[in-house]
Formats: structure tokens, sequence, C-alpha cells
């Protein structure tokens, strides 16, 4: 199925393309950076993916089932503060899609200027979006995907390569000393009730990455980070579960 890029689709029409997007196709918007999609067309050259150019409703890229909202770190700090504006994109994507994805390529941090109100800012919104849940009439959830530097770019594009292909997506792990990231993630767990820097870390360092660490129960907490009982244990698994309310 092909549209041109200069119709604007409705959302049946946009279901239908979410729904029948098939493997090795890179759908992308017809607003996104021409410098920036031939900057993935040149990493992913010889892989054998078609590219179709459409104005998108939703989201810059929809890759085998998937709507994807890609965002510089001045974006997506420019979505959150100071007018937040990042909750409607959710809404809408979530709305249309089981499972959608902020892609933030490069460190989420570093439009802040080192400002530790923005800074806890970022860190806020990133565990609201983990946490977030749809609401009645809201038919999926979006979940955040960071390709921090080096070579964010090429990471976000071998991703897109792996998405289209259903192939298995390796996530970024946390390393010491990785300040760009390590950090930061530490920083976002420790936005839990109760859950300071250092346990945060412990944490982090037990299940490797944040989705790892999300997605345990509640015994896989207590086990495997030490001095987590099941109390504090059951808190950060209800924090990331818990109904989204905009109020």
């Amino acid at each position: 199925m092909s549209i041109a890029d200069d119709i604007i689709i409705n959302d049946l029409e946009l279901e239908m393309i979410i729904r029948d997007c098939p493997q090795n196709r890179i759908i992308y918007d017809s607003r996104e950076s021409s410098d920036y999609i031939t900057k993935l067309q040149a990493i992913l050259v010889n892989e054998g993916l078609e590219w179709e150019r459409i104005m998108l409703p939703i989201g810059d890229y929809i890759v085998n089932g998937t709507v994807i909202e890609r965002k510089t770190p001045e974006d997506f700090l420019n979505s959150i503060y100071p007018v937040p504006r990042l909750n409607n994109q959710l809404v809408h994507m979530s709305r249309n899609c089981a499972e959608s994805v902020i892609a933030i390529i490069g460190n989420p941090w570093a439009a802040t200027g080192q400002d530790p109100v923005r800074e806890a800012i970022v860190s806020s919104a990133l565990a609201s979006i983990w946490k977030r849940r749809a609401a009645d009439g809201v038919r999926g959830i979006v979940i955040p995907q960071v390709f921090l530097p080096p070579d964010a770019d090429r990471r976000f594009a071998l991703w897109l390569k792996a998405l289209s292909r259903k192939e298995p997506v390796r996530e970024l792990k946390l390393s010491r000393g990785a300040t760009s990231g390590g950090n930061q993630l530490v920083r976002t767990v420790s936005t839990v009730p109760g859950w300071g820097v250092e346990l945060s870390r412990r944490a982090l360092e037990a299940f490797g990455t944040l989705k790892m660490l999300i997605d345990a129960s509640p015994s896989d907490l207590s086990e495997r980070i030490d001095n987590v009982g099941s109390a504090k244990a059951k808190i950060f698994h209800e924090f990331f579960r818990r109904p989204y309310n905009n109020s």
C-alpha cells in the first residue's frame, strides 16, 4: 500500500498502515528531515530494506506495527518543559498502536545545562512514561528507548532494522563510569518513593537494563537486590503499573 505524501490519511487508513506494514519496510513521515533519512539509509544501505514516505498524523516512523516518535534531547526537553505537551502525543500514539516508542537520540539530559530542576523533570518524565498504562478507551502503551552517544544515530538505525525483521532488540546495558547513561538511569529509578541513589544503582547493576528491572516481579526484586524486603519491592513494582492520571 502506498499513499502520496501530500495526502492526509484518516484514522482507518492509519490503522491499516500500522497493521499491514510488512517486514523489511520502514515507513517514515514526509516531514522528517531528509538529511536524517539519507543518513539512516546510508547506514543501512546493504540491508535490503524498503523505505516509504508518507505524511503520518502521528509519529515519525512505522516499523512492523510499531509507531515511533524520534526526539533529540532538545526536542524531548521542550516537549515537557516549560509547557508539558508530551502527554498529548502519548495519548494519540497509544490510541492507535498496542506498543509505541519514544526514541530519544542522544543523552536525554544533555539539553538541561546541568540545571538540577530540569534534570529532575527529565528523569521524572522518563519514569512516568515507563509507568504509564492506558486509560479507558486507550489501546496501548508507550515505551521510551534511549540511544546514547557515541554513534547514537547508528544505534537507532540498527534498532530500526532489527525491529523491521522482528529480530531480538538489544538494550543498552548499564556500565560503571558511563556517566552519560548509567548515572541518569540511576536518577530515573530513584524517583520511586523510598528508593535512593545507592539502592537504585544496586538494582540496575543486579538486572542490567531498566526494562528488565521494571519487568521484574516483587519476589525477583527481593531475591536479587540486597536489603530489599517485600514491602519495598511491592512499592517499586506498583509504581510502574499505576494507571496514568493526568489530573
